[in-house]
């Protein structure tokens, strides 16, 4: 099976992508997904955050308290390794475990951090999606009520633009409408049933 790693800044649109090729009928896995059943409570990930982080990341519910959490790794470099050190393998691993049990053409699986982590390996292309920086600047502040200075965090906490297109076998560019945006995901779509087909 086909397998295409899409990837791209935060804000970018990934999981709208994502989404479009899965409504096409590609297999679709998603790591934000899969991450977030890995910090459940009582999972070993979970576990491993609170002892590292403490209990101020824990809300009353015993759920992580996902929005202080990223605050704090947004804001410390060696806080966001200790917390890529401990989900980073727990994600790979089930990614892989979804793969094997998809029946698809082809399967995407969207993996934001794909380029930091050097996963182009892991998947036959690399789909980005890409934007301007001021799309994404705006589109961030907007969806998560971030301030500026924290969105240009958030954002040069990841690999650069240029980083991310210079891996990149196929490029969406998501700066205009969802129409255009379809157009693109249909062509790719078609691109990849010939591909899968190849294998």
């Amino acid at each position: 099976m086909l397998t295409i790693g899409l990837t791209g800044g935060i804000a970018s649109g990934k999981s709208t992508v994502g989404k479009k090729f899965a409504e096409l009928g590609a297999g679709f896995v998603d790591a934000d997904i899969i991450a977030r059943q890995a910090v459940l409570p009582d999972t070993d990930c979970y576990r491993a955050l609170v002892a590292k982080f403490g209990a101020a990341v824990v809300l009353p519910n015993r759920e992580l308290d996902r929005a202080q959490l990223r605050r704090r790794i947004f804001e410390s470099e060696e806080e966001r390794r200790s917390l890529e050190n401990i989900l980073h393998p727990a994600i790979l691993s089930q990614i892989r475990v979804e793969l094997r049990r998809m029946n698809a053409d082809y399967t995407v699986v969207d993996v934001p951090l794909l380029v930091e982590n050097d996963l182009q390996s892991e998947f036959d292309r690399v789909l980005v999606v890409d934007c301007s920086a001021d799309v994404q600047l705006d589109r961030l502040m907007k969806r998560d009520g971030e301030t500026e200075a924290t969105a240009k965090n958030m954002i040069a906490a990841q690999v650069s633009r240029e980083q991310r297109l210079a891996v990149a076998d196929d490029i969406v560019q998501n700066d205009f409408s969802l129409l255009e945006l379809d157009e693109q995901v249909a062509i790719l779509h078609r691109d990849y049933l010939e591909l899968a087909r190849k294998i």
